[in-house]
């Protein structure tokens, strides 16, 4: 096995559930938020997010960051 194909994988320890596990590993877009007092549930969704692979930010979700070409989940 290529030393590559050893470190990308995914591994379900006694503590985590595998789909936690395939959240982390696989590429999706995290949005930015805001606090606010008037929103029901304290929170605002911004329309910037970023790429969980490699952090670019772009102005709303795509089905691929346009940087890494990282395909979102």
């Amino acid at each position: 096995m290529s030393e590559n194909r050893k470190t990308t994988g995914a591994y379900v320890t006694g503590d985590t559930s595998s789909l936690e596990v395939i959240k982390e590993k696989a590429p999706h877009w995290i949005h930015h938020t805001k606090e606010s007092e008037d929103y029901m549930g304290g929170v605002i969704y911004l329309p910037e997010c970023e790429c969980s692979r490699c952090g670019f930010v772009a102005s709303r979700e795509k089905e691929r960051c346009p940087h890494c070409g990282s395909i979102m989940w």
